[in-house]
């Protein structure tokens, strides 16, 4: 069967800086534990950076 993750607890600890939806972004620093064991890492996160408008 494929694992489907159960996340009873927010990422952490997310930017400090940067806000979706009124909650930190992710950056490639966040783990998440999952409730049937193990962490949760980001591998690619897609973005190196931001710049603001």
């Amino acid at each position: 069967m494929p694992c489907v993750p159960v996340l009873p607890a927010p990422w952490e600890p997310g930017s400090p800086t940067v806000l979706v939806d009124a909650l930190p972004a992710l950056t490639a620093s966040c783990t998440c534990a999952c409730a049937w064991g193990g962490v949760i890492r980001i591998v690619v996160p897609g973005q190196e950076g931001a710049e603001a408008p």
